[in-house]
C-alpha cells in the first residue's frame, strides 16, 4: 500500500479554530495511530453552499441549498489519511466485485488508451452509447433518480460494519474508532455565528427603513488563520460564564458531515451491498448501471412501464 504523503502546498491555510500546521508535523500526527487514538476533534465550520438548479428561459429555477462543513486543520489531515487507508482497500474490493466501472463520483477512473481519468463528459457519452446501443436492437428505457439528504441519513451502524468489513476485522481499531467517532457524532458550529461572537460579523449598515444590514466586517483575507485560542475557544465558542455555547452535535444515530476529507469516501463506501445487487440485476438484462454519489442511472431494454418497475425496485432497495 502507497504510504500518505501530504504536500506543503496541499496545507489548508483557511480560518479555523487550530493553528497554522507544517506538512511534518501534519504526517507526524496524522501517521501515529497512538496520537490519533487520543485526538480531540474540533467542531466543523458551518456554512450553506446556495445554487440554482437549470431552467427554461424566463423561468426561475428552483434554489437548492446545501449544508457544507469543513474540518479544523488537524482533523483534515486524519480525516485525509484515513480516507486513504480506506480508499485503497474499497478500490480493491470494487475490483473483486467488478463495480469499478459502476461508481463514478470521488475517483480517478482512467481513460483507456488515453493518459488521465474520465470526467463527467465521458460519463454522459458512456450513457448515451449505451443507450444508442439497446435501441438499436428495440425499446430501451433509462431511469434516474436521486437520493435525498443522502449524507444525512446514512446508518452509523451500518457504516461501522462495512467499515471493519473493509479492514477484515470484527472490531475498529483505537484509531480508526476515534475517526468514525469524530465523523459521525460530529460537533458542528455555525460560521457566521463563530464570526459574530469573535467580532468578525455583525452590521455594517441599515435600510432606508433603518433595518440592520448584516455582513462580514473583516475580509476574508485579513481574517486570522486561527480564529481564536484555546481560553476563547472555551468561554466563546463552547460557553462558559455569561456566554452560550454554540456548539452542535450530532446525536442522531445516522448521518455524516458533507465537506469533510473522508466524507466522499465513506458515502460511496455505504452503498457498496447496494451498487453489487443493482449491478447484477442490471447486467443480467443487458444493461448499465451508474451511480454518481446519490444519482442513480439505469439503462436496460424494456418500456416505459419496465423503467416504472426499476423505479419501484430501486426505492425498496434503497430503504
Amino acid at each position: 500500500m502507497a504510504e500518505w504523503r501530504l504536500k506543503e502546498t496541499n496545507l489548508k491555510k483557511y480560518p479555523h479554530f487550530d493553528p497554522l500546521i507544517s506538512a511534518h508535523d501534519a504526517e507526524a500526527l496524522a501517521l501515529d495511530p497512538e496520537r490519533v487514538a487520543c485526538h480531540t476533534f474540533y467542531p466543523f465550520l458551518l456554512y450553506t453552499k446556495h445554487s440554482t438548479r437549470f431552467a427554461p428561459r424566463g423561468v426561475m429555477g428552483k434554489a437548492k441549498d446545501r449544508p457544507i462543513r469543513y474540518a479544523a486543520r488537524r482533523d483534515a489531515y486524519i480525516y485525509a489519511r484515513y480516507r486513504h487507508l480506506l480508499a485503497e482497500l474499497y478500490e480493491a474490493e470494487l475490483a473483486r466485485l467488478r463495480l469499478d466501472s459502476c461508481v463514478l463520483a470521488y475517483r480517478r477512473i482512467p481513460k483507456p488508451g488515453k493518459v488521465g481519468g474520465k470526467c463527467n463528459i465521458d460519463f454522459a457519452q458512456d450513457a448515451f452509447l449505451k443507450l444508442r446501443e439497446l435501441g438499436e436492437r428495440g425499446e430501451c428505457c433509462a431511469v434516474a433518480l436521486d437520493i435525498s439528504s443522502y449524507f444525512e441519513h446514512l446508518d452509523h451502524d451500518k457504516l461501522k460494519s462495512l467499515w471493519c468489513r473493509l479492514l477484515g476485522v470484527d472490531r475498529l481499531p483505537t484509531d480508526h474508532f476515534q475517526v468514525f467517532k469524530a465523523i459521525t457524532r460530529y460537533a458542528v458550529v455555525e460560521k457566521e455565528k463563530v464570526c459574530e461572537r469573535l467580532g468578525h460579523f455583525g452590521v455594517k449598515d441599515t435600510t432606508g427603513s433603518g433595518k440592520p444590514i448584516k455582513g462580514y466586517l473583516t475580509p476574508f483575507n485579513h481574517m486570522p488563520k486561527q480564529l481564536c485560542r484555546g481560553n476563547e475557544f472555551r468561554e466563546k465558542i463552547a460557553g462558559s460564564g455569561s456566554y452560550k455555547s454554540l456548539i452542535k452535535v450530532n446525536f442522531k444515530p445516522y448521518g455524516i458531515p458533507q465537506g469533510a476529507p473522508i466524507s466522499d469516501l465513506l458515502a460511496n463506501l455505504y452503498l457498496l451491498d447496494f451498487d453489487q445487487k443493482v449491478q447484477a440485476m442490471v447486467a443480467a438484462m443487458g444493461g448499465a448501471y451508474y451511480r454518481y454519489s446519490d444519482d442513480i442511472l439505469i439503462i436496460t431494454p424494456g418500456d416505459a412501464a419496465t423503467g416504472r418497475n426499476w423505479l419501484k425496485d430501486m426505492q425498496v432497495l434503497i430503504h
